[in-house]
């Protein structure tokens, strides 16, 4: 659906003012109640985009505990096997949401499958699940219920090179297809997508592509991918060099710019803000997993200015790496459900209210609104710093680094805010005082939220990663591990019987069994004075 100027303004005007009202429902009680209930919102929707290319046929070593793969020991097994997996995780994570209080059915997140076409005389993007047709739209994504995560995972088990190989890597006319599919619009396939729901019209976009940069692929259809893009901006195509690209992994080749005349960057940059005129298209952000063996560093550098243009940041696995390539799926996933503050957001988002600053040093103040917690919410102190992305050296930017560096830096934090732009935490980040130590108690036994890990929507019960939960890691974590070996570190005083005078010292006056008595227990009473 894409609106006039004036048209677009009303409509996020009434998201601002639907959210707005959901939160004034709530706050005629108590100012810190205005959290509590689990409040709809729109989900957001994503298009995972498969490379079945002629890359996918080629060797891939790799094991698969998931699922029996159709084609084993190929790429494309590979990529189903990540897929599956991931669409496990997400049924697990339902699963426990569907056991917590409050429960929730679905997740927030609508869900689509597209791969190349199978037919060498087609253009765009196929769509897999739902099955394209004309006047599909978003609303016929699928809501991730357990019906519908189970149909995505069986069309998923069923994918094979027999039946769904491609033609061709068409990935710049694949973008335009997508962004047709969000936008009403007609695709290069010549499938007419029919407008998005009024439901949905608050709900944000997304496109990520699992791409193979192997030594046998290369993009393809690079002319019409230009002028299409030439075609809805009304304006000559313009070629956007991408700049000096080194591969992040072995064997750190530099790349030669072979596909810089390639649109699929452009068509992501324009995406992100689609702006034509007076129109103003839906929005679409563009990730790209690059599953890389080494040997294709110009292809990777393609990617990844894809992705760090269409306004994410690309996440490299290497190629037969099952469990990374699951876990990389489900980042995106988690991501992008944190624009549902509801379902995921485990902590406000970070901004300048919050934090302090000292030289590079961010300290960031935060709490966790949870239904039923009244005024004991979870609250923590953790330590960020900033990084420099000297990406583009012409325009180099500042941002939100943690304790773990990036891949082949000695110095540069890897960034710790989600890449879906909701300025949440991502689920991975790791902050300073943050520690894992599997010698020694609790994380010898499983970590100290080993019984909590389904409650908290936790991986597992270690505090590093703490990511977007607030309870783990930080100054909250050391004080739980000063207080295994020694409690005098954290001593509560109060005020008791006829010493309780103006300036008097506390420090005679900890809140102790000792005092018990005088706080209203019974000296005789072990379990209450104890409590107490």
């Amino acid at each position: 659906m894409h609106t006039s100027h004036f048209s677009r303004t009303l409509l996020h005007a009434a998201c601002v003012a639907s959210a707005i009202f959901g939160l004034a429902r709530v706050a005629h009680a108590e100012d810190i109640d205005i959290y509590n209930g689990a409040a709809s919102g729109s989900s957001s929707n994503l298009v995972i985009v498969l490379d079945n290319a002629a890359a996918s046929s080629a060797n891939a070593a790799f094991t698969c505990g998931a699922l029996s793969v159709k084609d084993p020991g190929t790429s494309f097994g590979f990529e189903q096997c990540g897929l599956y997996g991931a669409l496990t995780g997400l049924e697990n994570l339902l699963a426990r949401n569907q056991a917590a209080t409050p429960s929730i059915t679905q997740l927030p997140l609508k869900l689509g499958l597209m791969y190349f076409p199978q037919d060498t005389s087609k253009n765009g993007g196929q769509f897999v699940l739902p099955v394209g047709k004309n006047g599909l739209s978003s609303g016929d994504l699928l809501p991730l219920n357990s019906t519908n995560i189970q149909a995505f995972k069986t069309r998923v088990a069923q994918l094979s090179l027999a039946t769904d190989k491609g033609a061709g890597n068409l990935f710049s006319q694949t973008l335009q297809e997508g962004f047709a599919f969000y936008n009403g619009l007609t695709g290069l396939s010549g499938t007419r997508y029919g407008s998005d729901p009024a439901a949905d019209s608050c709900a944000s976009n997304f496109i990520v592509y699992l791409t193979l940069a192997t030594n046998r692929n290369k993009p393809g259809g690079a002319n019409d991918g230009q002028k299409s893009l030439a075609n809805i901006t009304g304006k000559p195509f313009v070629d956007v060099p991408m700049g000096s690209f080194k591969s992040p992994y072995s064997p750190y080749n530099s790349a030669k710019s072979q596909w810089k005349n390639d649109p699929a960057d452009e068509w992501s940059t324009f995406m992100l803000k689609p702006t034509v005129g007076s129109t103003q298209y839906q929005p679409v952000k563009t990730y790209t997993i690059i599953l890389y063996d080494g040997s294709n560093p110009d292809y990777e550098q393609l990617m990844d200015s894809t992705s760090r243009r269409g306004g994410s940041l690309p996440i490299f696995v290497r190629l037969g790496d099952t469990d990374g390539l699951t876990a990389a799926i489900d980042k995106i996933a988690r991501q992008i459900m944190a624009t549902n503050s509801v379902f995921a957001a485990p902590v406000l988002p970070v901004s300048t209210n919050t934090q302090g600053v000292y030289a590079n040093q961010v300290y960031i103040g935060m709490f966790r609104p949870a239904d039923g917690g009244l005024p004991r919410w979870m609250g923590n102190l953790k330590q960020y710093k900033f990084g420099l992305d000297e990406t583009n050296p012409n325009d180099p930017q500042v941002y939100l680094g943690g304790a773990e560096l990036l891949s082949g830096s000695a110095y540069q934090p890897k960034p710790v805010l989600s890449s879906a732009g909701t300025g949440f935490l991502d689920p991975s980040a790791v902050s300073f005082w943050t520690s894992k130590d599997t010698a020694k108690l609790p994380d010898s036994a499983g970590g100290f939220w080993l019984k909590a890990t389904d409650t908290e929507e936790g991986v597992d019960g270690y505090d590093r990663a703490d990511g977007h939960r607030v309870e783990k890691g930080g100054v909250g974590q050391q004080l739980r591990l000063s207080g295994l070996t020694n409690l005098s570190k954290r001593n509560v005083y109060t005020c008791t019987g006829s010493s309780c005078i103006q300036n008097a010292a506390l420090s005679s006056m900890k809140f102790d069994t000792s005092n018990a008595a005088n706080l209203g227990g019974v000296s005789t009473d072990t379990t209450r004075r104890n409590n107490i």
